[in-house]
């Protein structure tokens, strides 16, 4: 096969594909930890996430994964990871919906301005 960069057209352009899928898996690794410590060890609390990401959308996860298949997509330019990329973005959306409405139910105070998965969108 032809290497990526070449296939890409630019070294510059493998590079700046290649930090957006680590900013997104970072962003991505950062949710999970702020949803671990949202529950006391032993307790069965429930909270309202708060921090990166979870300030405009329910599910920052969803939304940083989907970033970082978008990013695979456009280096590997193959049908297989863009069928990959619209699948898993339609079912992690449904499940952030889910959770949205979850969430919403939950909390009185959750925050109204607050999208599912796509920030001031969806």
């Amino acid at each position: 096969g032809t290497p990526l960069a070449a296939k890409l057209g630019s070294p510059v352009l493998l590079a700046l594909l290649t930090g957006v899928f680590l900013f997104a898996e970072v962003s991505n690794l950062s949710t999970h930890i702020t949803l671990r410590n949202l529950r006391p060890p032993g307790t069965r609390v429930r909270r309202v996430p708060h921090g990166y990401g979870f300030d405009l959308v329910s599910c920052p996860n969803y939304l940083f994964e989907t970033i970082a298949w978008v990013a695979v997509a456009a280096m590997t330019r193959s049908l297989a990871s863009v069928l990959f990329l619209v699948v898993s973005t339609g079912q992690m959306y449904l499940w952030a919906v889910k959770k949205h409405r979850q969430y919403k139910r939950e909390f009185a105070d959750y925050p109204k301005s607050r999208k599912a998965m796509i920030p001031y969108m969806l």
